[in-house]
């Protein structure tokens, strides 16, 4: 049965008594605000005391009206409110703080309607939440959409700002009129972003003849195995990496007592190192056919996560299912996981770069440029720091260079140095993180087109043909000529290590041990990496 329309006499008079006390309740709620909400109490005084207190008298104005008439309020009647929400978005208010002055008006309400004779307290409870239920979601919206349009017109003034400094163009109109403040020296930062990979399922089961191991890259000189199933019959060949001239072991049945791919005999119990069929029961450690239901993974326990049949990761030089020592370095702890999807990487830059007002960005697919004003701060410290932060925004770790520009009219010279430096340091290998031209002076020069870079790169063309040798050189330099970082770097033996540079002396001429050879052969290595990305 429907209510009659209108609240019961009695509760109609009690809020009508009310009306003329809403605007000692609103002074009440919003005195209230500003000492309980911080963001109340930056805002001026003229705004506290006059506008907030006259809006929040109109809402508890509205609610006695449509609860003594026993109604919700209409649209038309919402539309004030919702446009003060918007108001307050512009003035920098956190949603947050907007909406709690929604409950502190309704408990001033309350607590001067429950003190009147004949006022039922459950009806007046139920209109207030209905009354709250109405207008607080409409608020929260239009304040919303009134904050995403303001972040897009501070990103779209922080792009076309960039983008007339970056062309050479002047650029203090177009700050004037967006009410910025330029400033005269400015840090170009360029930076990539490794694409987004998306996410594999953790359950996901290899199909039949398809390799189980680890996607990891191989470490510099390790074999590259494939994945590949092979062709009936064939002998699968294990991936461990040999010493030149070592016969390669396969899966073909020995004799009793031999271990498969030597021709030495075992004591009874050895494991196997190959597919030959084993025992039943026995651990698999490689391709070998198990009985039904085994697990294809090595014999060596693994932690949970350790994807099958690879026995990695593991802790720097433990041993692998494959028995070579292998080099792993986890991410730390607080290492965020990385976004999957471009969309998502592009929109964590943008939030991220809102927090930093003075930072002039062009982001582009994969990676943009900042303008970083120059202060008091370090810059190499400012600029690392804010890299720090794009990377506990994405998950994913850039490659970046910077160059400084000391004036508005250095800035497209600046950001043509810096993006030659993010290239010479792609096409080097060189690891995530930011490059100076500082750090790069001897590899910019060498970058250089000239016939002394050709000169260079031509000394290793005898390595061309071996690829591994190659691998070990680079190591080697990047270890800093430390034979035993190199060697376990490359997961070998360090007599292998030494038998390769000794091999890398015999075809090029020169002795990575040696001194002066080194320094010939350390610009060498990156004439050659320079060239080979150009052809």
């Amino acid at each position: 049965m429907e209510e009659p329309p209108g609240a019961p006499p009695p509760v109609r008079a009690a809020l009508a008594a009310l009306l003329p006390r809403t605007g000692e309740m609103a002074a009440a709620a919003v005195a209230q605000c500003a000492a309980e909400i911080p963001a109340y109490r930056v805002l001026p005084a003229g705004v506290l005391e006059g506008d907030l207190v006259a809006n929040t008298k109109a809402v508890l104005d509205l609610f006695l009206a449509t609860a003594a008439e026993d109604r919700l309020p209409t649209a038309q009647e919402l539309a004030p409110p919702v446009a003060w929400g918007a108001e307050r978005a512009r003035d920098g208010v956190p949603l947050q703080a907007v909406l709690q002055i929604y409950p502190l008006g309704a408990r001033a309400a309350w607590l001067a309607a429950a003190a009147e004779p004949g006022v039922d307290a459950r009806l007046l409870v139920t209109r207030m939440l209905g009354f709250l239920a109405e207008v607080m979601p409409r608020v929260a919206e239009a304040y919303l959409r009134e904050r995403q349009h303001l972040d897009w017109e501070q990103r779209e003034d922080r792009q076309s700002l960039a983008a007339a400094l970056l062309a050479g163009r002047p650029a203090h109109r177009i700050a004037e009129r967006h009410g910025r403040t330029l400033a005269d020296s400015h840090d170009l930062v360029v930076f990539r972003l490794p694409r987004p990979s998306a996410p594999t399922g953790s359950g996901a089961q290899p199909a039949s003849g398809a390799s189980t191991a680890s996607n990891a890259p191989p470490g510099p000189g390790a074999p590259a195995t494939s994945s590949a199933p092979t062709r009936p019959g064939a002998p699968a060949t294990s991936s461990a990496p040999t010493r030149p001239g070592a016969p390669a072991t396969s899966s073909a049945p020995t004799r009793p007592g031999t271990p498969p791919g030597s021709g030495a005999p075992t004591r009874p119990g050895s494991p196997a190192t190959s597919s030959a069929p084993t025992r039943p029961g026995a651990p698999a450690t490689s391709g070998a056919p198990t009985r039904p239901g085994a697990p294809a993974t090595s014999s060596a326990p693994t932690r949970p996560g350790t994807p099958p049949g690879s026995g990695a990761p593991t802790a720097t030089g433990a041993s692998t299912g494959s028995g070579n020592p292998t080099v792993s370095t986890p991410p730390p702890l607080s290492t965020p996981p990385p976004l999957s999807s471009p969309t998502a990487v592009f929109r964590a830059l943008h939030a991220e770069l809102d927090c930093y007002p003075g930072v002039l960005a062009a982001l582009e697919d994969g990676g943009g440029v900042l303008l970083l004003p120059l202060g008091d701060e370090v810059t190499e410290v400012a600029d690392a720091r804010l890299l720090d932060r794009l990377h506990a925004a994405t998950g994913l770790r850039c490659t970046a260079a910077a160059a400084t520009a000391r004036t508005h009219a250095d800035i497209p010279a600046a950001h043509a140095e810096a993006l030659e430096l993010l290239t010479l340091a792609e096409r080097l290998r060189r690891p995530p993180g930011l490059h100076r031209l500082a750090d790069l002076a001897v590899e910019y020069q060498l970058a250089q087109p000239g016939p002394a870079r050709g000169a260079l790169a031509r000394t290793l063309e005898p390595l061309r043909e071996h690829p591994h040798l190659l691998d070990t050189l680079r190591a080697y330099l990047a270890c800093g000529q430390h034979r035993g970082q190199a060697a376990h770097a490359l997961t070998v033996h360090r007599n292998t290590l030494t038998y390769r540079l000794g091999r890398i002396q015999v075809l090029t001429g020169h002795d990575p041990t040696h001194p002066d050879d080194i320094r010939r052969l350390a610009a060498a290595m990156t004439a050659y990496d320079i060239e080979s990305s150009a052809e």
